[in-house]
């Protein structure tokens, strides 16, 4: 179903609910939220901060911590930090 359909539509039609959202340098960001055999999975939808050759960018869902509470604290997470600690890079 994945390979077929995408990620985007298995999160759609497991019914996932934004939890939080936000916006990173200039991109929006959404922590989602599902249950996938009676456990909360949340997944980070975002998307790529670099273009494409063709002009657009790239979308992604990432695994996030089930715990994450904001897209910034998933971020975090995932690197070990705390939301605190976790500055994210300027682009240049």
């Amino acid at each position: 179903m994945l390979e077929i359909h995408g990620f985007g539509h298995y999160v759609t039609t497991r019914g996932a609910a934004v939890v939080a959202e936000d916006i990173n340098h200039g991109q929006p960001r959404r922590l989602l939220s599902m249950k996938v055999r009676g456990d909360d999975m949340r997944v980070l939808d975002v998307w790529n901060g670099s273009f494409e050759p063709d002009g657009s960018r790239r979308r992604f869902f990432l695994g996030a911590i089930a715990g994450a509470r904001t897209p910034h604290e998933a971020v975090a997470m995932s690197y070990g930090r705390t939301p605190k600690t976790y500055g994210e890079a300027v682009r240049t």
